[in-house]
């Protein structure tokens, strides 16, 4: 993050790729070696495992993208605010009970947001 006015947007997206890149082929070794051991028999978490890797390269690239062009205080708030869609994913997909903490704490994100526009 230290060096991110030193360069351009497309100079600085090596700082978020590269240990990706390293825990990548960390895990392509591993699962090479394990690969007859411990398969999973039916591959249903193959095709979401790439997608969350896929999404979660792309949000780095546009928290990059938004650090650079973007005010870097409100970037940071909203960048904050990711465990809100962990809480409504897990609404949305697990159909999960949302708790009384857990409403205060989105009420209060909501707010937050509409105070920074």
């Amino acid at each position: 993050m230290i060096t991110l006015p030193f360069g351009t947007v497309c100079c600085t997206g090596w700082l978020f790729d590269w240990p990706r890149a390293v825990v990548l082929t960390y895990i392509v070794v591993v699962s090479l070696y394990f690969w007859g051991r411990c398969r999973d028999r039916s591959g249903a978490g193959s095709g979401c495992s790439a997608a969350a890797g896929a999404l979660d390269s792309v949000a780095n690239l546009l928290f990059l993208l938004a650090a650079r062009s973007g005010d870097l205080s409100v970037v940071a708030v909203i960048t904050a605010l990711y465990p809100a869609g962990t809480v409504l994913l897990a609404r949305s997909v697990l159909h999960e009970r949302i708790g009384r903490g857990q409403l205060v704490g989105l009420g209060a994100a909501a707010g937050s947001l509409l105070a920074l526009s």
